[in-house]
């Protein structure tokens, strides 16, 4: 429409309006609130493109939390301010919309339901989708569990293996941990670990 037109029955849609209009066929609008560390501190605008990590929290104490990228490359449809109750006082939550596939909604939904939910900031140049493995505690410590480590197998009929002895050596000192406050710089020994 140019300055000064009128505004007529033709030059309207019935098709609605809004934030649907912006929903390709076949794709879905979803939303997450997010904060100022989950939500990249803000800087997540509609047009960018985003990873969303989800981490979940073990059911028992013997299993280690794990974080997964659940989703890759999806369009950020909107992103705003709205404005809840909780606890009989107003707090302002950061939303964000997706565009996904049905698929992808029921993953959403499900990480949002189950862990909690990073969105990772892309390049919009960069539109691979990368084959990433999860992450658990154990990993991210150096730790690896004895299930993780295969044992070698012996054939049936082979003579009995010959056993070596190996020397193991310690390091003679002992880790330490290096605090930098402001400028200044110490270290301390390293408290070792008794509950093993």
């Amino acid at each position: 429409m140019s300055a000064r037109e009128p505004v007529t029955a033709i030059k309207l849609s019935s098709r609605g309006g809004g934030l649907s209009m912006l929903v390709r066929p076949t794709m879905r609008a979803a939303s997450l609130e997010v904060n100022n560390v989950s939500g990249v501190s803000g800087f997540v605008l509609p047009g960018d493109r985003v990873d969303v990590l989800c981490t979940l929290d073990p059911r028992n104490m013997s299993e280690d939390a794990v974080t997964r990228t659940v989703l890759q490359n999806i369009e950020v449809l909107a992103a705003g301010q709205k404005t809840e109750q909780q606890d009989n006082k107003p707090i302002t939550v950061q939303a964000v919309t997706l565009l996904v596939d049905p698929e992808g909604a029921e993953t959403l939904a499900l990480s949002l339901h189950e862990g909690k939910i990073h969105l990772v900031l892309r390049n919009p140049e960069d539109q691979a989708e990368v084959d990433v493995s999860s992450l658990s505690t154990r990993q991210i410590m150096g730790q690896t569990s004895a299930a993780a480590v295969p044992k070698p197998a012996t054939p049936r009929h082979s003579p009995a293996p010959v056993r070596t002895q190996v020397a193991v050596t310690r390091p003679s000192e002992k880790p330490k941990v290096r605090i930098i406050r402001s400028a200044s710089v110490s270290e301390t020994p390293a408290v070792t670990d008794t509950t093993n």
